[in-house]
């Protein structure tokens, strides 16, 4: 909701630059976009669903019919099954510019999980 892809670039080409950074840190073994399909901005366009989809990006349908925050809690909900349901330690990259997520990623965090918080 709040961290669209540049508009500038393609949607394979911003997967690779996250993709080089995500290496870092290890193999990326999951991998997911919240998005509100039925929003009609720019940056929900065909074109750039299907590059995200095509580079092994998972869209995960957030629609909010009226209500607020539901990408973030959808996102929060996966982390922690990610982190219940994974041997640890493991990673987890967050690229959100909301400050929501700070408890939960503390809570994963306490339980030895590096998190890495990218802000656009």
């Amino acid at each position: 909701e709040n961290c669209r892809p540049p508009s500038s670039a393609a949607g394979h080409e911003t997967v690779n630059g996250i993709r080089g950074m995500a290496h870092e840190f290890g193999i990326v073994t999951t991998w997911k976009a919240y998005l509100d399909l039925s929003d009609p901005a720019p940056a929900r366009s065909p074109n750039i669903r299907s590059e995200l989809q095509s580079s092994g990006v998972s869209l995960v349908d957030c629609p909010r019919n009226g209500r607020k925050d539901v990408a973030d809690k959808m996102m929060i909900v996966d982390m922690v099954t990610y982190a219940l349901d994974k041997p640890q330690p493991g990673t987890i990259i967050l690229i959100s510019g909301d400050r929501d997520f700070a408890y939960a990623v503390s809570v994963l965090r306490m339980r030895k999980w590096a998190v890495v918080v990218v802000m656009p």
